[in-house]
């Protein structure tokens, strides 16, 4: 069983990393290019073109910058969000994976525990009184 458990986690994760490092044509398309405008915030450009705010990094690291500081107006920026969306969704499928094997793992593993624990009662139970068995 665990060695069927591994070999479909291998595949999964070989799966979706195919994906990530070799998106397709539509890639390019899906990258949108903007000038960064005064009173513009790193903040604001990820919320709206990648719908967190928090993910501003993701835009600095895309476009080879280090630092916000980096930033002056009518620079051109490349935001990936067709990137950005297939590998969120991918980490929400490899989540969502890990979290039904975990639960499956969890099953079988309690099941054993589950079984011994009710013939260790049923002991318990024939000890205190023979006529339980």
């Amino acid at each position: 069983m665990k060695t069927l458990h591994s070999a479909f986690l291998t595949a999964f994760v070989m799966a979706q990393m195919s994906l990530l490092l070799f998106p397709g044509p539509s890639a390019a398309a899906e990258t949108l290019d903007v000038v960064f405008e005064k009173g513009t915030s790193l903040r604001a450009l990820a919320s709206e073109h990648l719908g967190n705010p928090d993910e501003w990094r993701a835009i600095l690291y895309f476009n080879d910058l280090d630092h916000p500081s980096a930033l002056r107006p009518g620079i051109g920026l490349s935001i990936p969000a067709g990137l950005y969306n297939r590998v969120l969704g991918a980490l929400r499928k490899a989540g969502d994976t890990t979290r039904r094997a975990s639960m499956e793992g969890a099953g079988i593993l309690a099941g054993d525990a589950i079984d011994k624990a009710g013939k260790s009662l049923a002991r318990a139970f024939m000890a205190q009184d023979p006529e339980f068995g």
